[in-house]
This record gives structure tokens, sequence and C-alpha cells, in this order.
């Protein structure tokens, strides 16, 4: 298994990516392009504004909510046969998927599905 990252890690990777000049410019054209593309989006779409008021307040009740929505997923995982693993952190969940492979006849080079992200121990 490998280290988890670390200040300096990040610090290192950081200098790093200010000094490469394609990610500086793919950036710069991130900043130009998600404006005018946003500023066309609302002008073609009338009701932008209460959309986006909307979607806030969806996430607002679905953040203020959340442990009754995971409560309610674990329970259909459970009741479709599946088991749903509690992690504090990415330690922890790395020690799940970790005795998962162990117990296993998979070994550890097998794929696991977390959420939309694929990972290999």
């Amino acid at each position: 298994m490998s280290a988890p990252n670390t200040t300096a890690d990040f610090r290192a990777n950081a200098a790093k990516a200010v000094r490469d000049p394609v990610l500086q410019k793919a950036l710069g054209n991130l900043r130009s392009g998600f404006q005018a593309n946003r500023a066309r989006a609302q002008a073609a779409l009338p009701e932008f504004d209460a959309l986006r008021d909307a979607a806030v307040e969806i996430k607002e009740h679905s953040l203020n909510h959340l442990d009754l929505y995971l409560e309610r997923f674990e329970a259909q995982v459970i009741a479709n046969g599946g088991q749903v693993h509690w992690c504090r952190d990415a330690a922890e969940a790395r020690a799940a998927v970790r005795r998962i492979c162990d117990r296993g006849s998979l070994g550890s080079e097998a794929p696991f599905r977390s959420g939309r992200s694929f990972m290999k121990l």
C-alpha cells in the first residue's frame, strides 16, 4: 500500500504545477472559456437564476440531511444483498478495501468500484 500524501508532497506537486506551461495555459483557457460559456448559457435560459437557486436549495437540503440519505442508501444496499463499509477517512477506507481483498479470492490486483471511481491497491 502506498504512503499517504504529506504537506511536503503537496507543496512539491504544487510548485511543479505552477512551473508547468501546458497546465498553466489550460487553466488560463478554462478561466476565460468558462466565463464566456456561462454567460451564453445564462442568456439562452431565461429561468437560469431560478434553476441556480433551486440547485442551491437541493444541495443545502441534501447536506443537512446527509445522515438520513446515507442510512436509507445503506438499508437498500443491505436489502439487495450488499454490504456497506463506513469509514471515517481515507486510511480507514483503504484498510476496509484491503480486508475485503484479503478475504476474497481476487487478491490485491482486483479493481474496486468506489462511487464513480475505480481504484487499485
